[in-house]
């Protein structure tokens, strides 16, 4: 019997697929993250996204003993060792191991976009590197989004501004020595999980 969605008229197998689905159009994100309050509509979602924090790797290659944080990065990872290339380029033909590799790969037949800066004459060909130019250069202005924002969330300590009170949160780890990514080998603690990631490559791996 097939359960429909009364919004838009999908049709599912289970009323539990059809109850996940209809979260889009409600909007709710039951599924909170414990480390950051960050919140899905997915439980496995959330589960991988706290993965980040934890620096947790439960997927080990078989073949040389690396382990990875998700499953899709253990399949990418498999194929440097059996050679497979699945991803092909339509317009020249390479193949590739990964997605994320022919991505980058295609961008040498795309034209290149210029991201103008708003508040000076600079263009750029990647968002993140204009938004960075903005931050670095034009002080409490960002172009994030497409939109200017001001930076409203403020450091009560050093007064530093912040556009994210997630970017304001590990700022203030520095004043109060806080370092919630725990190295589930070692015990070492971190303020940021890039540190975690870092540590755990050049120490453990």
């Amino acid at each position: 019997m097939a359960h429909q969605c009364a919004e838009c008229g999908r049709s599912f197998g289970s009323s539990s697929n059809l109850r996940r689905h209809c979260l889009i159009h409600t909007g709710e994100r039951p599924f909170r993250c414990d480390v950051c309050s960050r919140s899905f509509r997915h439980k496995n979602t959330m589960q991988n996204h706290r993965r980040r924090h934890t620096g947790e790797t439960p997927f080990l290659c078989n073949l040389c003993g690396k382990k990875f944080t998700f499953r899709m990065s253990l399949s990418e990872h498999i194929k440097t060792h059996t050679g497979a290339r699945p991803h092909q380029c339509d317009v020249c033909g390479a193949a590739f191991a990964s997605s994320s590799n022919l991505r980058r790969h295609m961008d040498t037949h795309r034209q290149p976009v210029k991201l103008k800066c708003a508040l000076c004459d600079r263009s750029f060909r990647w968002r993140c590197d204009l938004n960075r130019h903005v931050r670095t250069n034009h002080g409490e202005k960002s172009v994030e989004g497409g939109v200017n924002a001001t930076r409203r969330y403020q450091c009560v300590e050093c007064g530093k501004g912040f556009l994210r009170d997630a970017r304001l949160a590990v700022h203030v780890r520095k004043h109060t020595g806080q370092k919630p990514h725990q190295c589930v080998v070692c015990g070492r603690g971190f303020r940021r999980i890039r540190h975690l990631k870092r540590h755990l490559v050049d120490s453990h791996v």
